[in-house]
């Protein structure tokens, strides 16, 4: 169970806009940057070749759904990540547009999607 946001603290509903399941970007999983009992940090790529994108899991929710953020980035970015020439905020936050998507995902798939701005989540 998650704590209660601060009195004047933005939730997501703050943040976010809600996003047709279907407008998500179509992504395949390239590999897991970081992982505990499963991904924590993935890269992704774009089914049809391009975009590289890195999913950061944030959380369970108790009706089984799995929240994530996902953010474009590119495969530099994920090097120096991983050589530890860079922090993951910096990973999440640097060499993107400032776009993200938070995603639900429950048993069957994506579940809910919402559009953010990565620096205005709280």
């Amino acid at each position: 169970m998650s704590a209660p946001a601060a009195a004047g603290a933005p939730t997501l509903g703050d943040v976010g806009l809600a996003l047709p399941v279907g407008r998500l970007p179509h992504l395949v999983h390239v590999r897991d940057l970081e992982s505990f009992e499963g991904p924590i940090l993935a890269q992704l790529a774009r089914a049809n070749g391009g975009a590289t994108y890195v999913e950061k899991w944030c959380a369970f929710a108790q009706d089984g759904r799995s929240r994530s953020l996902l953010v474009r980035s590119d495969t530099r970015a994920i090097s120096r990540y991983l050589a530890g020439q860079t922090t993951m905020l910096e990973l999440l936050t640097l060499p993107n547009d400032g776009t993200g998507f938070i995603v639900d995902r429950g048993p069957s798939g994506v579940a809910a999607a919402q559009l953010v701005h990565v620096l205005d989540l709280p």
